[in-house]
């Protein structure tokens, strides 16, 4: 009971925390899940939409002119992060695994 009452106070306290944005009113319909993940984050409390994906798309007839972050969209507020990213194995991209495979034996023995 304890453990229950707890999450549903935190779950509220995040939600109060977020920032209100137009961008969920149609992607609370269009992509719930991505929502909800964003919502539950700690970038809900300061940040919008608009922060990463720009503000050019503000309807379904506009969905051309949404911007979609790059790891440099990132950059501007994670270096630290975006620098242990690059140094990894998944800043590779989508490579085939043979290449992949590759890589990586060549970087061991180097």
């Amino acid at each position: 009971m304890i453990t229950f009452l707890l999450v549903l106070v935190m779950s509220l306290t995040d939600r109060g925390l977020a920032v209100n944005s137009k961008c969920e009113e149609c992607h609370k319909k269009v992509t719930p899940e991505i929502v909800k993940d964003f919502n539950r984050g700690k970038m809900a409390r300061s940040m919008t939409c608009a922060d990463c994906h720009g503000d050019g798309h503000m309807s379904a007839d506009d969905v051309d002119k949404v911007q979609l972050p790059t790891i440099s969209t990132c950059e501007q507020c994670h270096e630290e992060q975006v620098k242990q990213y690059m140094s990894g194995k998944h800043a590779l991209g989508p490579v085939e695994i043979k290449e992949l495979a590759a890589e990586m034996r060549k970087q061991a023995h180097q």
